[in-house]
């Protein structure tokens, strides 16, 4: 069980990296802007990276392991549909590691 859970976290992790590192630099600030109802608006306008809104949303419990609401919420209106799939296919992986440990557990 602790495998799974250490997979569904690195799935978790390349997924928040995945965004970071897909995000330009002025879509940072669309984001940003996407965020200010979880995170003030100070602590937003000192974050420099997508990494770093991403931890804060994490931090807050607005996202994270398979709670991705929010984010698919956010993808279509910063018109980032390749982000929006790419958190559809870590979702599943994660639904289908879960499903598994669950198995194992019977």
């Amino acid at each position: 069980m602790d495998d799974i859970a250490t997979k569904v976290g690195e799935i978790h992790r390349e997924l928040c990296e995945e965004i970071a590192g897909h995000l330009a630099a002025d879509e940072l600030e669309s984001f940003k802007n996407l965020c200010h109802s979880y995170i003030k608006r100070g602590k937003l306008h000192s974050m420099n990276t997508s990494l770093q809104v991403l931890d804060a949303l994490q931090n807050k419990g607005v996202i994270g392991i398979g709670k991705y609401d929010k984010l698919r919420e956010m993808f279509p209106k910063m018109e980032q549909n390749t982000l929006l799939e790419k958190l559809n296919e870590a979702e599943e992986k994660i639904k289908t590691l879960k499903r598994k440990g669950e198995c194992l557990n019977l």
